[in-house]
């Protein structure tokens, strides 16, 4: 990476494209702009909404873990009702 950034700045490019799904996406940005606007536009959305639904997955588990675990520790000690 620090070799291509070098070489660019040689060349006096702005700009470096390393992986070749950068290439196509400037290749095809470059003749179908607003196709590549609505492309990115949907996987931004996409993995926002799968962030979120991530997290709201995550709390669920960790919530219902503690509850269990709250479970488990309360039967292994047990009610404190007095004998009698």
């Amino acid at each position: 990476m620090a070799e291509a950034t070098l070489r660019a700045l040689e060349k006096g490019k702005n700009e470096v494209t390393l992986t070749f799904k950068g290439k196509l996406l400037v290749f095809f940005n470059r003749f179908f702009p607003r196709l590549v606007d609505r492309i990115i536009r949907r996987k931004v959305a996409i993995s926002s909404r799968t962030t979120s639904r991530h997290d709201a997955i995550s709390k669920r588990y960790r919530k219902r873990e503690s509850v269990s675990r709250l479970r488990r520790r309360w039967s292994l000690v047990g009610p404190a009702v007095p004998d009698g």
